[in-house]
């Protein structure tokens, strides 16, 4: 029942957010606006998840240089993935279903981009990796590459979109062996934040982006390949101090 009422809280955070915007600018015009209630929402269910205890209340081992050092190629990381990804779905075409017309509205409100690469990227993993990969894995006894997937696909499906839809859930299995091996949320926290600015960057400034479009396709896949391989390969140097433990999480 614990991750049902994770995915229904995230749901109603959302779903709320949405109906206050359209009672209040009930044309549209304000994408900022929607930004302001969602932000309020996830607020709200930071406060709410540890209460009802579908997180835990300290969610964060003691703090050593050795972490801090792992957040760099953990963001690394997550930067190669997400470029990668990029350029291998770029000749499909992904429907967005209209975000990024959201996100275009957003992009220039400073609380807005608060809540798209700090505030959003803290809450989903609060409750993608510290609530339901967690639950799967000490509390169900979900094997660990089985509970990686489950909480990856809910990760992506969540996004209701196919444009976000694929790339979240390669990110989410990213996100999850890294929490399921370094029992820290924080690596997970600062890979996530790493990556929703650099979408938002490509968003401020779109002529970054231009020079994929001038690539054969050939080369667009390759690269694509490319940077995905080196992004596991460099996660699989984070992770070589933690790969002889069992999986143990704190209570």
């Amino acid at each position: 029942m614990t991750i049902f009422f994770l995915i229904l809280s995230y749901f109603i955070a959302q779903t709320l957010a949405g109906a206050l915007y359209y009672l209040c600018v009930p044309y549209g015009a304000d994408f900022a606006e929607y930004g302001y209630m969602l932000l309020g929402s996830y607020v709200v269910l930071f406060f709410l998840l540890p209460l009802f205890k579908l997180v835990r209340k300290n969610s964060m081992p003691s703090w050593d240089t050795q972490r801090f050092k792992g957040m760099i190629p953990a963001a690394i990381c997550i930067l190669l993935m997400g470029l990668g990804i990029e350029l291998l779905l770029k000749p499909f075409a992904l429907s967005d279903e209209g975000t990024m017309q959201m996100f275009e509205g957003m992009k220039s409100n400073l609380v807005c981009v608060l809540l798209l690469t700090v505030v959003g990227p803290l809450i989903e993993e609060l409750i993608f990796r510290e609530g339901i990969l967690r639950t799967l894995v000490y509390r169900y006894h979900v094997r660990p590459l089985w509970a990686v997937l489950i909480s990856a696909l809910t990760f992506g499906i969540i996004h209701f979109n196919l444009a976000q839809c694929v790339p979240a859930i390669f990110l989410g299995i990213l996100l999850g062996v890294l929490y399921l091996l370094t029992d820290d949320i924080r690596l997970c926290f600062v890979a996530h934040v790493v990556n929703n600015s650099l979408a938002l960057i490509y968003l401020q400034v779109p002529e970054m982006g231009s020079w994929q479009d001038q690539l054969p396709l050939p080369l667009l896949l390759g690269l694509g390949a490319l940077l995905c391989t080196l992004s596991f390969y460099l996660l699989k140097l984070l992770l070589i101090p933690h790969e002889n433990k069992k999986y143990r999480f704190r209570r």
